[in-house]
């Protein structure tokens, strides 16, 4: 991280977590089937605002190789290595085996997959460095705009009802669709993020329109199912996003000069251990909770995710007193 703050990425990486435990908090069973697909729409862009943040930090990498790698290793291998091994321990201690489903120990670390993602991309920087050290705004806009059009692979896909394969039209492509642009798109905001129109005002309301648009045409009109719909490295999911990063950099002046500013810094801080233990919250706390019949489902469902928060952060800074906790926290 760098040692100047930038507030509007904290701001960003805060709404970013919200958005993640916002789509883990599925102990409401929604009224309106409705209701509940927009729940979960809004919080899908968690993940991919993490990936913008992290591209944006990432470049230029600014440290020998050897460095960056150990320090990569402290920050984040360890840390989900660790929490792997607590949520397969806690299950087995109340009863569940320790079962390996695909990449990740017990249900209880599902979360986690997003750790491996990050890790993969981690390890593309001094790869991706001298490239973009180098590269032409007009190449890189490039490359995102390629990466763009992948974007509607799992559309066509469906559409086709065609295997995704080395046999296919679009396997060749394969290699840049997907978080890399993410990635690749955070770097661009640092570069050009005063400069490029992705980031105003106007862009952001345009965004958010097409993606209501698209996504009514997902569903009404392709007949899409709801993982198509949300899909992360989607479409409608990257315009969001890039509309959601617009509409918090222009509202950060306003929150940094408000009393708001330090606990968003200090929930930035600590993002990362939140995120990794917020789910012994979702497991262990929100059954606890009381749910008031007559409170709107996504004002409860609200309440729960500041309620997570709060508790999350409070283990975090009991853990932040153990020796090597950087081990466990990042």
């Amino acid at each position: 991280m760098e040692n100047k703050r930038i507030f509007y990425l904290d701001f960003v990486r805060v709404v970013a977590l919200f958005c993640i435990i916002w789509c883990h908090t599925n102990n409401i069973e929604y009224d309106s089937y409705f209701l509940e697909k927009v729940k979960w729409f809004l919080g899908k862009c968690g993940v991919p605002l993490f990936f913008i943040i992290s591209g944006y930090l990432a470049f230029p990498m600014n440290k020998p190789i050897k460095q960056f790698c150990i320090q990569k290793v402290k920050r984040v291998f360890i840390p989900f290595i660790s929490w792997l091994l607590i949520y397969a321990i806690w299950a087995y201690l109340y009863g569940a085996p320790i079962v390996l489903k695909g990449d990740i120990l017990n249900e209880g670390s599902a979360h986690l997959w997003f750790v491996y993602v990050i890790i993969g991309l981690y390890l593309m920087v001094p790869i991706l460095d001298p490239f973009l050290r180098q590269v032409s705004r007009t190449v890189l806009r490039t490359y995102l705009i390629i990466w763009g059009i992948t974007s509607l692979f799992p559309l066509i896909l469906y559409r086709l009802d065609i295997s995704y394969n080395e046999h296919n039209f679009m396997y060749s492509l394969c290699y840049l669709y997907g978080y890399i642009g993410y990635f690749l798109l955070g770097t661009y905001f640092r570069k050009y993020g005063d400069q490029t129109r992705l980031l105003n005002f106007s862009t952001s309301c345009l965004f958010i329109v097409i993606t209501i648009l698209l996504i009514g045409a997902y569903f009404f009109l392709f007949n899409c199912q709801t993982v198509i719909v949300s899909d992360h490295k989607g479409l409608p999911m990257i315009l969001y996003s890039i509309a959601m990063v617009a509409i918090m950099k222009r509202n950060a002046p306003y929150l940094y000069r408000s009393k708001l500013k330090n606990g968003i810094i200090v929930l930035s801080i600590n993002s990362f251990g939140i995120y990794l233990c917020h789910m012994l919250v979702v497991f262990h706390v929100y059954p606890l909770i009381p749910i008031i019949e007559w409170m709107p489902d996504l004002l409860t469902t609200c309440i729960l995710v500041i309620i997570n928060i709060a508790v999350s952060f409070f283990i975090v800074k009991i853990l932040s007193k153990i020796r090597y906790s950087h081990y466990l926290l990042g």
